[in-house]
């Protein structure tokens, strides 16, 4: 059974880390999550995929099994929070947070809900 993957932002990075997800047969995208609900649409036809514009969205529809956060710096750790919160294992873009403090909140939060945090 593949890993079900959702892609959190369809940016440069984004879009990279979509074709690696695809290209790997151990995995599946399931679902293409950013703020501009038309680029998500956009990148999720390009990869039989479902777009939202939030986790919040996307939980009402789908539970994947992790999520891969390609965001801008600013977004990584509040991102990563919301995911581990919903019961997703998570892979970020590093620099996974921008201070030590919400990395630790990150860490602390995945050991919690006993999930992992990668970067």
């Amino acid at each position: 059974m593949a890993l079900r993957i959702a892609l959190i932002g369809c940016g440069a990075m984004g879009k990279r880390w979509a074709a690696s997800i695809v290209a790997y047969e151990g995995t599946k995208l399931v679902a293409i999550i950013d703020n501009d609900r038309t680029r998500a649409e956009e990148e999720a036809r390009n990869y039989n995929s479902k777009a939202f514009q939030t986790i919040e969205e996307m939980r009402k529809e789908l539970t994947p099994d992790a999520c891969v956060i390609a965001t801008p710096h600013q977004f990584l750790a509040p991102l990563a929070k919301e995911a581990l919160g919903a019961g997703l294992h998570v892979l970020s873009e590093k620099p996974g947070a921008r201070t030590p403090g919400e990395m630790a909140e990150v860490v602390s939060l995945a050991q919690e809900k006993n999930l992992r945090f990668m970067i």
